[in-house]
């Protein structure tokens, strides 16, 4: 963001305090749920559903190269289709390990 830029800026903020507003809405509902005895992990999945991560490096990559891999129309040289079921194996093991960090 340009911050001389004056359209900038205002997108900016407006965007930010819309953030801020629904974070607060879903933290109401939070509590809400927990004043009628609703179970923590219910509620951890709402937020969860509500403000999703987005997905890390490895789960893009790996999104990426099998799509690749699992379109039948693209015609791949054998070292390439190696070098990504490669990738795909490195990948899926680092998604492993990232989940062993949450």
């Amino acid at each position: 963001m340009d911050p001389w830029d004056p359209v900038a800026w205002l997108e900016h903020v407006s965007t930010q305090a819309a953030r801020w507003g629904a974070d607060q809405e879903l933290e109401a509902c939070c509590e809400w749920l927990r004043s009628k005895d609703i179970l923590e992990p219910a509620i951890e999945a709402l937020r969860a559903a509500r403000r999703p991560k987005p997905p890390s490096l490895a789960e893009e990559a790996l999104a990426k190269t099998e799509a690749i891999l699992n379109d039948p129309s693209r015609v791949l040289l054998t070292e390439v289709r190696e070098a990504l079921e490669l990738n795909r194996r490195t990948l899926k093991r680092l998604q492993e390990l990232e989940k062993g960090n949450d």
